[in-house]
């Protein structure tokens, strides 16, 4: 799992927040050691598009792996996390 990686989904989840809520949904990612393109420790979806009040939960379908909110990079009033490794 790679900073940048992670900033994209904060960064999409912040934007989310502002577009408005419909109905909450919940969503999975899994953190894998490696792609089906060969890349080392990615996300799939690599990309997730979310709303005020969905759901998502990262699973860790490898060993090695962790999901933890950047300091800076939540949106106002949210709350930081940082789960533990496998």
């Amino acid at each position: 799992m790679t900073r940048r990686a992670v900033a994209a989904l904060m960064a999409g989840g912040g934007a989310a927040l502002v577009a408005g809520q419909a109905s909450a949904a919940s969503h999975q990612v899994r953190m894998l050691n490696t792609g089906a393109n060969g890349a080392s420790m990615v996300f799939d979806p690599p990309f997730l598009r979310v709303r005020a009040g969905d759901t998502v939960k990262f699973i860790a379908t490898d060993r090695g792996h962790n999901a933890a909110s950047i300091t800076g990079m939540t949106p106002d009033g949210a709350t930081p996390f940082n789960g533990r490794i496998n």
